[in-house]
């Protein structure tokens, strides 16, 4: 088996470039979309014992007052609602 060590310099130099680009690309987005982003994404319920600083029992004990939504038997929460929630006060 022979080496080809110029295409293989190549390949290092191709992937390097791709690298470069897709760095570029994730330096170009906009804090506030990655934060939406983050915003978008459901939280389980040990999430949102922790974004509200409480514990899972008063995440169960008090599923009436706070905003969930509630799919195939799992609760999902969404942390502008739990901001809310909390600005609100409990």
């Amino acid at each position: 088996m022979t080496i080809d060590f110029q295409k293989l310099q190549d390949d290092a130099a191709a992937t390097r470039q791709m690298v470069n680009q897709l760095l570029d690309r994730l330096n170009n987005i906009p804090n506030n979309a990655t934060a939406q982003i983050a915003d978008e994404t459901p939280l389980d319920v040990v999430q949102a014992a922790d974004f509200l600083n409480v514990s899972k029992q008063t995440i169960y004990q008090n599923i009436g007052r706070i905003p969930h939504r509630k799919r195939h038997g799992k609760l999902y929460f969404f942390r502008p609602e739990l901001a809310e929630y909390l600005n609100k006060g409990l």
